[in-house]
């Protein structure tokens, strides 16, 4: 087997592509097979988010008189990502498994959207059991190991100042998009196509 520290951390098809087809893409299932003993690759990842929407001021038009203007808004999250990567030799499972993350969203937005402040919280999470892949000498490739990291973005950049009216839940996957992509980005494995937007 290959030392985790020597093998790069890559994003691992979500299913092996002799199997692939027992499941449906995006839909919680565990294909019908009999009972499998081998090498199985298992992922796992969550996310938890807490934001605040902040204006952004143009002071070179403010006086003594008369308070600055706002010349842009955007959605600043503070978030934490965990993603978990194993091979499990020798174990018995039915088959492949996917389960895409779910999240939950508590907002001051009136309209499914993010509204000025709220948090995101990952109530099921992500998860990905697949045959571990191998290469000609036998060692595993898939990426192993554990990630936990705590980062900030800046996120939905608008100009003038925050207007609910524009805040839907019909754009609000856009802008939940925009984090999950960036929680990749600090957890080489965290799926962003995973999760059940």
């Amino acid at each position: 087997m290959a030392d985790p520290a020597d093998t790069p951390a890559t994003n691992a098809p979500l299913m092996s592509p002799a199997t692939s087809g027992l499941v449906t893409s995006g839909v919680s299932s565990i294909p019908v097979t009999a009972g499998t003993t081998g090498n199985w690759y298992i992922h796992a990842q969550q996310i938890a988010v807490t934001y605040l929407v902040n204006n952004q001021y143009d002071s070179s038009l403010s006086s003594p008189i008369s308070q600055p203007s706002i010349k842009s808004n955007f959605l600043h999250a503070k978030c934490q990502v965990q993603t978990t990567d194993m091979v499990q030799q020798g174990y018995t499972y039915s088959g492949e498994s996917f389960i895409p993350q779910k999240l939950t969203m508590m907002s001051t937005g009136a309209s499914g959207g993010f509204g000025t402040s709220g948090s995101i919280q990952t109530t099921l999470q992500g998860y990905v059991r697949k045959v571990a892949d191998t290469d000609a000498a036998g060692n595993f490739t898939d990426p192993q190991g554990t990630c936990m990291e705590s980062f900030e973005t800046i996120v939905n950049n608008q100009p003038g100042p925050y207007r609910a009216s524009l805040d839907t839940s019909a754009n609000s996957n856009f802008v939940l998009n925009q984090i999950m992509t960036e929680a990749g980005t600090e957890c080489l494995t965290f799926d962003p196509n995973l999760i059940d937007l």
